[in-house]
């Protein structure tokens, strides 16, 4: 008959206060921890329950008593027989021992969870600075492939010069000329036309060149004349044709170095402005040089004219 007021003590107990007083109980010993049977002195010294009338009080009651919905607890307790107390409390330790475990794997699950997350974070962190650097990778290629493109145009400009210069190009007029010899070869039956001939067609297959000389030598296409290209392209030809039947324009020298230096003064504003339209159409250097009183000034290509 005890065993079974015991026994059913002990599930009323689990039941009714197992989680408040699994929180109010000092740590769980070792060996009970474990799942070992405690020794009688043990539970003596941490769950000595006083019998009626006596002076003593559980160190278990006691810290449960603090608590306002453990005074059910400490009154299930003593409805046991003091000799069953043992057995009591050691299932209450074996109780919050599993509790301790559950705690500490959640615990874990949680440190788990946060260390996914860390690695994901990191992972995604490792692969932008990888993206970065490829890119970084990639400009740098692409800014000493363009070093490269430039530093092969200069030399090919230079060649250019020099190639210019060994073919008797010494100034604006000797410059016209290898222009008009270069057009003559890429026409058909530009053998037997006359230069003027091959200036207009020269024109006519140059759109760029041609806006070039509408823009910076207006005065070469009269009024009205701007949208009928046939009279446009004529007289552009006939002005640059003119340009050859002039000695004041061999002030103009080409520099195998330079290119074309043209010396813009008073009154040759069109011609050195159609001479730098040119030079730009044939990838050639220009300098324009404005002569003043005391100072000279230099300009690039497509200078505007005086």
């Amino acid at each position: 008959m005890l065993c079974s007021i015991a026994t059913r003590g002990c599930a009323a107990f689990q039941r009714r206060v197992a989680v408040p007083l699994a929180r109010a109980l000092p740590p769980v010993p070792q060996r009970l921890a474990l799942g070992s049977p405690a020794s009688p002195s043990q539970l003596h010294s941490i769950a000595a329950v006083p019998g009626p009338g006596g002076p003593a009080r559980s160190v278990v009651v006691t810290a449960a008593a603090s608590d306002s919905g453990v005074e059910e607890i400490i009154k299930a307790v003593r409805e046991v027989p003091s000799r069953f107390h043992s057995r009591l409390y050691e299932a209450i330790w074996r109780l919050q021992a599993q509790m301790a475990k559950e705690v500490t794997a959640m615990a874990k699950e949680k440190e788990a969870a946060v260390t996914d997350m860390a690695k994901e974070k990191e992972a995604a962190v490792t692969a932008m600075a990888k993206e970065v650097t490829a890119i970084a990778k990639d400009n740098a290629a692409l800014a000493k492939d363009n070093a490269d493109t430039i530093a092969l145009l200069a030399n090919t400009k230079q060649q250019l010069l020099v190639a210019l210069y060994a073919a008797g190009v010494v100034n604006a007029r000797s410059f016209l000329e290898h222009v008009v010899k270069m057009w003559r070869m890429e026409q058909p039956d530009g053998a037997g036309k006359k230069r003027l001939d091959v200036l207009k067609r020269g024109l006519e297959e140059r759109t760029d060149l041609a806006a070039c000389l509408l823009r910076d030598v207006p005065s070469w296409v009269p009024a009205g004349m701007e949208k009928e290209k046939k009279k446009k392209v004529e007289s552009m030809a006939t002005n640059l044709e003119a340009i050859f039947k002039h000695t004041s324009n061999d002030i103009h020298t080409f520099n195998p170095v330079k290119g074309l230096i043209l010396l813009r003064g008073a009154h040759n504003g069109p011609t050195v402005a159609a001479l730098a339209c040119l030079a730009e159409s044939m990838g050639v250097p220009c300098h324009i040089e404005d002569e003043q009183e005391d100072t000279t000034t230099e300009e690039d290509n497509n200078a505007p004219a005086a």
